[in-house]
Order: structure tokens, then C-alpha cells, then sequence
């Protein structure tokens, strides 16, 4: 098979990036996510890191057997590139918080 650019194939698995907000990963969501059979809504849990995968049951690769492997979405997290001012703001008083008050 060759390489395609959005979906990467292990065995009978597929794997795919999905890149969502700070505040998605914080609050959880739902995004959605294209598999081999059309776009599904995946629910992305609240806390989630950088890197964690999710996995859609039986939406991989068509393997022996007539059984399908599954599909796991790694969590890409990234900031938007046109924040607004407000939230550049926001952003902020999230670090000095963090930072406890020394920024």
C-alpha cells in the first residue's frame, strides 16, 4: 500500500493526528475525525494531554477473517494562530496564576 497523507497504517490499525485547543483539551469535547467509512464526532475527555490516543473500535484497516482493526486518534494540542486580544489576556492571567502571581 502507499503512504497516505492523513491516515498511517500498523497491521490492521490506522492512526491519525487531530490537533484541538488548549481549552478542548482542558474541558473536553467532541471534533471531529475522519475514518476509512466518513467523518465521526469522537468525544475527547475532559484533562486530556498532548499525545494521548483515543481508539475507534472496529474503524481500522479490513484485516483476515473479515474483521477490521481499530482506528486511534492521537491528540495534537496547538494554539490557534489569531487569538484575539481578550484572549491573549486571558492567556496571560492563566500564566501568572500558574506562575503564582510572579510574571
Amino acid at each position: 500500500l502507499k503512504p497516505h497523507p492523513y491516515f498511517r497504517l500498523k497491521n490492521s490499525d490506522i492512526e491519525v493526528d487531530a490537533v484541538i485547543r488548549p481549552d478542548q483539551a482542558l474541558f473536553g469535547d467532541r471534533i471531529p475525525v475522519d475514518t476509512l467509512d466518513g467523518p465521526v464526532n469522537v468525544k475527547v475527555p475532559p484533562g486530556s494531554r498532548s499525545g494521548s490516543k483515543l481508539r475507534l473500535r472496529g474503524k481500522g484497516f479490513p484485516a483476515k477473517g473479515g474483521s477490521r482493526g481499530n482506528q486511534y486518534v492521537r491528540l495534537v494540542i496547538d494554539l490557534p494562530d489569531n487569538l484575539s486580544g481578550e484572549e491573549k489576556k486571558l492567556y496571560k492571567q492563566l500564566y501568572e496564576l500558574r506562575k503564582g502571581g510572579d510574571a
